[in-house]
């Protein structure tokens, strides 16, 4: 990957909606071009690779999905700071990394269930840890926040009673960096490591709920021995999710198509067309859920491969894509600083 590449998807630089194709394409066009220098003659040269082999369809004239039959309505709030990643847990809290003033330090931010559900969405503090960029935002079963920043490492709290949760060293010296944290049923962590195009798993030495001494204590582990790369040969990963079943499900934004990875390793492309997915989450009936910005800004997808448009309407950019328990869908909007909250319908009903 080109450094320029590496650096918009670092620092998640978003463009306005009548952009994005535009400027995506010129993206695709420079990550085409490799740059070589020869220090014996101090010869800069440049030339263009070989397009991979891709699997997608064509771009061109590609059909906007139809509305969801339930539709869904939604609800938005709007923050200080421009949110950039989004997990849920499972009492239906919401947490999302949000920028600062420079965009190089970050906090961590948690809208109450009960907010939610009274349509009074509001955000408060979750910790006053000072964080550098968050790639990768997830929660395990005993809601303990697991965050990865750079130089391959990921901090995690041990939230108590009483106590503000504080970022402890959890792993260290991974391979790469490591974004897009999810967990798999069996409480492993699995996350893209975007600069070699690979999707890794951080196998768990104790079961998920045990408390590990080195944790607490804030000495972490040093990851060694403990990766394993499940996937592998993604262009430009930009998301993934985890089945009950521990397949693994990739959006790979280059090659405009999901990819889903059995547990014995069995790769199956999801027959849907796409032209720019990013973000990715999946719900407990197997939709999943995707940022698709050049189309309908976020699309579900049944297990049959059925694409529907869960809404056409974006002022700006998505960036990151939750869903929790009951079908609610959560995603972040960097550049106009909200969360929109996408409820299905019937359940909005209910509210009133």
């Amino acid at each position: 990957m080109s450094t320029s590449e590496r650096s918009r998807f670092a620092f998640r630089l978003m463009f306005p909606s009548e952009a994005v194709v535009h400027t995506r394409d010129l993206i695709d066009a420079v990550d085409s071009m490799v740059v070589s220098w020869a220090p014996a003659d101090n010869i800069v040269a440049t030339h263009w690779r070989d397009p991979p082999s891709l699997h997608a369809a064509p771009v061109d004239d590609l059909p906007t999905p139809p509305n969801c039959t339930p539709g869904y309505v939604r609800q938005t709030l709007t923050v200080k700071e421009g949110p950039t990643l989004v997990a849920v847990n499972s009492g239906g809290d919401v947490f999302f990394a949000a920028e600062g003033k420079d965009f190089l330090h970050q906090k961590i931010y948690r809208i109450p269930a009960a907010s939610i559900e009274a349509s009074t969405m509001h955000a408060e503090v979750y910790s006053t840890d000072d964080m550098d960029i968050v790639d990768g935002l997830a929660l395990d079963a005993q809601g303990r926040m697991y965050a990865s920043q750079g130089r391959g490492s990921i901090v995690r709290t041990d939230p108590r009673e009483g106590i503000a949760p504080r970022f402890l060293s959890f792993a260290e010296k991974l391979t790469g960096n490591a974004y897009h944290l999810k967990f798999n049923a069996h409480g492993d962590i699995i996350y893209i490591d975007f600069q070699r195009g690979n999707v890794m798993k951080r196998t768990s030495s104790h079961a998920v709920g045990d408390r590990d001494s080195r944790d607490i204590l804030g000495k972490g582990d040093t990851g060694e021995n403990r990766e394993t790369r499940i996937a592998s040969g993604f262009d430009r990963p930009a998301g993934l999710a985890a089945d009950p079943s521990n397949a693994v499900y990739v959006v790979d934004e280059a090659r405009r198509l999901i990819e889903r990875v059995a547990p014995d390793g069995t790769v199956q492309i999801i027959p849907v067309q796409l032209r720019h997915p990013e973000g990715i989450a999946l719900d407990a009936e197997g939709n999943l859920f995707v940022i698709e910005n050049a189309l309908a800004p976020v699309q579900r997808i049944s297990p049959a491969g059925k694409a529907c448009a869960v809404t056409h309407e974006v002022r700006s950019a998505y960036s990151d894509i939750a869903v929790d328990g009951h079908g609610r869908v959560f995603a972040t909007n960097l550049l106009d600083h909200v969360i929109d909250e996408f409820v299905p319908i019937e359940n909005a009903l209910s509210r009133r």
